[in-house]
C-alpha cells in the first residue's frame, strides 16, 4: 500500500472529519511509507487548516449544490455541477494513481462509485447510521460498487447490513479519538469560563454540528426544565449548521426556540479550534442525537473528565455503560435529559472517565491498516 486518497465533501468539521484528521495523522507516524492526499470541500477551511499543519497535499472541489428555486434550473444545474465534479475527482485520480479511495462521506461515496479505475480499490467509511427505507435502493447500489466498507460501530453496521453483497469485506472499526496533549492550565480553564460565563454556576453543554438529527430542541426543552430548579446553570451550543446560519432552516429554529422560551442563560457559539479546552470547563456534557453512529465526542469529554449524559440506541451505547462512565437516556425524552444533568450535578452520579479497551488509538489504527492491507492483498 503506497498511496490512499481521502475524499471528504462535508462544508463543516464535524465528528467525522475530525476521525479522518486523526486517522492520516495516526497513519503518517505508524506507517510512514504511505503517501496521503486529500480533495476536500473548498469551503471547509477549517480541515484544510488541520491538513496544512500536517503537511498533506490537498486538492479542493466544491461540492456545494446550486440554490435555486426553479426545479428545472435546479436539477440542470445539479446534474452539470456533479458531472463537473466527477470530471474533476477522474482528473485527480488518473493523475496521482492511488492504491485506495477512501470516500468519508455518503457524497464521496455516490462518486468515487462511478469511476471505473482499475487497480484502485474502493472504500466507503460510514460513520452515520442510516435506518430510512427510502434509501434502501441507494445505499444497495451504492455500497455494492466498494470493494469495503468501514463502519465506526456495531449499531452502525447493523442499519446497513440488510442492503449488503456476501462479496463487500466488511469491517468494524471504531473512530480514532486522541488524548489532548495541550491543555490550558487549571487557572487558564477557570479564567475562560468566568469570561465566557458565569463561573459561579454549573456549566452544561453540547458540542456537534446544528442538524435535526441531534435533536438539539430536546437540549434546549432540557434547559427550560432545569431552569425550574434551585440549580443555577450556564448551558452552551457549540457548532455550526450544514448550512449558512441566516439561511438554515433548522438552525433559525432552534434561535426562535431559546427567544420563545426566554432563555438568557443559553449561548450558541461556532465551533472552536481549541474545542478540549470548551469540553474541559463543563460540568455535564449532553448528547441528545437520534442515532448518534458512534459519539466522538463523548470519548473527548471522558479524556476531558467531563461526565456525560447520552441518548441510546446508538454507537454511544458501545462506549458508555448507564451508571458507570455515563448516563444513557431514551432519545426524544428531555424529561430524562434533565433528570440526568441533575444527578450528575448533585454528585448522585460519579461517572468514571474510561473507554473501553478496543478503542484504543493503536488498536483503531492497526485494525485500519490490516483491513486495507488485505483489500490490496485480494486484488492480486
Amino acid at each position: 500500500m503506497n498511496k490512499i486518497l481521502f475524499i471528504d465533501s462535508m462544508s463543516v468539521m464535524g465528528g467525522g472529519q475530525h476521525q479522518i484528521v486523526s486517522l492520516i495523522n495516526g497513519f503518517r507516524y505508524r506507517y510512514p511509507d504511505i503517501e496521503i492526499i486529500s480533495v476536500l470541500s473548498v469551503n471547509n477551511d477549517i480541515f484544510l487548516d488541520h491538513l496544512k499543519k500536517m503537511n498533506i497535499k490537498s486538492y479542493q472541489i466544491h461540492f456545494g449544490l446550486n440554490g435555486y428555486k426553479n426545479l428545472l434550473l435546479k436539477y440542470y444545474y445539479s446534474i452539470n455541477t456533479m458531472w463537473s465534479i466527477f470530471k474533476k475527482l477522474k482528473k485527480i485520480c488518473f493523475s496521482e494513481n492511488p492504491d485506495i479511495l477512501y470516500a468519508t462521506d455518503f457524497k464521496s461515496a455516490v462518486y468515487i462509485s462511478l469511476l471505473k479505475m482499475r487497480n484502485i480499490r474502493k472504500v466507503y467509511s460510514i460513520m452515520s447510521a442510516r435506518n430510512h427505507s427510502s434509501h434502501r435502493l441507494l445505499d444497495r447500489f451504492i455500497l455494492n460498487k466498494m470493494d469495503g466498507l468501514i463502519f465506526n460501530s456495531t449499531y452502525t453496521y447493523n442499519s446497513y447490513k440488510s442492503v449488503l453483497n456476501k462479496s463487500v469485506q466488511t469491517l468494524i472499526n471504531y473512530s480514532i479519538v486522541e488524548k489532548p496533549k495541550n491543555f490550558l492550565n487549571k487557572n487558564n480553564l477557570i479564567e475562560l469560563k468566568d469570561k465566557l460565563f458565569n463561573n459561579q454556576s454549573y456549566l452544561v453543554g453540547f458540542v456537534g454540528r446544528i442538524v435535526p438529527i441531534k435533536r438539539i430542541e430536546d437540549f434546549i426543552e432540557m434547559v427550560r426544565l432545569l431552569n425550574n430548579e434551585e440549580l443555577v446553570i450556564s448551558f452552551i451550543i457549540i457548532g455550526e449548521p450544514d448550512g449558512h446560519p441566516k439561511k438554515d432552516r433548522y438552525y433559525l429554529k432552534l434561535k426562535k426556540l431559546i427567544k420563545h422560551y426566554k432563555l438568557s442563560n443559553i449561548s450558541m457559539i461556532n465551533y472552536k479550534k481549541n474545542i478540549y479546552d470548551y469540553i474541559s470547563i463543563m460540568d455535564c456534557l449532553v448528547l441528545p442525537t437520534q442515532g448518534e453512529g458512534f459519539g466522538r465526542v463523548v470519548i473527548e469529554a471522558i479524556f476531558s473528565e467531563t461526565p456525560v449524559v447520552a441518548t441510546t440506541p446508538g454507537g454511544t451505547d458501545e462506549i458508555l455503560k448507564d451508571g458507570n462512565n455515563g448516563v444513557l437516556v431514551s432519545q426524544c425524552e428531555p424529561n430524562e435529559l434533565a433528570i440526568g444533568v441533575r444527578s450528575i450535578l448533585k454528585k448522585q452520579i460519579n461517572p468514571k472517565n474510561k473507554i473501553p479497551t478496543n478503542m484504543t488509538v493503536d488498536s483503531i489504527l492497526k485494525n485500519e491498516y490490516n483491513f486495507l492491507s488485505n483489500l490490496l492483498t485480494a486484488q492480486c
